[in-house]
């Protein structure tokens, strides 16, 4: 893998008179996944409260009857589909975009080629696949939270709170990395199985799981800074963020090539 340095140098190459269209793209892919699904939240209406100030006051829901409750479950229900048919997909669009922008070709279209791929229901089960073991995984990491909370009532140890809380969310910190080169391997390959891609993911991610957290925490005072300025200027550093991880994908692939050539030398 190439060290940090490496990575973002590449990645500015890449980003050098092609910047205002990766970052358009980025925008358009941040606000089709992020700000679609947030209208009928934050525009829906029940009982003259909106669907998301519902959701925070318990008391809300309590009192507004069976029929609402069946409203709110539906639209969850419908953010949740778009979610799985739509935002994940549209994610390795965009890690297709950025693949191919590596070899000098940009073109928007990239983030949809996945839709009209006939593998395409290939690439959402493989998605909901990893999403739905992450999320089964962080079911079993809320085990010790509970036990630390049951714990704290009792004697007030607030520190045993921190400590198990912790280690609780490191296998799903650790799982979520070897899962992190999903996106790319499945623009690179949309046929490719579920089982074949995990698998890939997590031989492409080991021994540098800590890597590319430490090049991902690398990034935090640019995302920082474009939060001071009101979030939008996260819009401008997204294009870099998203070029040097797509380097790491590079990387680690041209690797797994060169270990393959060689294993058949031998």
């Amino acid at each position: 893998m190439l060290n940090r340095a490496e990575l973002k140098n590449r990645a500015k190459s890449v980003l050098k008179g092609k910047y205002w269209m990766c970052m358009a793209v980025s925008a358009l892919v941040g606000v089709l996944s992020q700000a679609v699904p947030q209208i009928s939240l934050q525009f829906g209406k029940i009982g003259g409260y909106r669907v998301t100030e519902a959701l925070q006051r318990p008391e809300l829901l309590v009192s507004a009857g069976i029929p609402a409750l069946i409203i709110i479950l539906f639209m969850l229900l419908l953010n949740l589909a778009f979610s799985i048919f739509f935002v994940t997909p549209l994610v390795v669009g965009q890690a297709g975009f950025y693949t191919k922008a590596a070899s000098g070709h940009t073109d928007y279209k990239e983030i949809f080629n996945v839709f009209k791929n006939e593998h395409y229901m290939n690439v959402v089960k493989t998605l909901f696949i990893r999403d739905l073991k992450l999320f089964l995984l962080s079911l079993i990491c809320i085990i010790p939270m509970l036990v630390s909370t049951a714990l704290c009532s009792v004697n007030g140890n607030f520190v045993i709170l921190v400590y198990l809380s912790f280690f609780g969310l490191i296998p799903m910190i650790m799982k979520s990395y070897s899962y992190y080169l999903t996106d790319w391997i499945l623009a690179d390959n949309p046929t490719i199985n579920w089982k074949a891609c995990l698998s890939q993911s997590e031989e492409m991610m080991s021994g540098c799981r800590f890597e590319t957290f430490v090049l991902k925490l690398s990034f935090l005072g640019w995302i920082l800074l474009g939060t001071l300025l009101c979030g939008i200027g996260a819009i401008f550093v997204t294009p870099y963020i998203q070029a040097t991880m797509t380097q790491l994908y590079l990387s680690k692939k041209n690797e797994n090539i060169e270990n393959e050539l060689i294993s058949e030398m031998n």
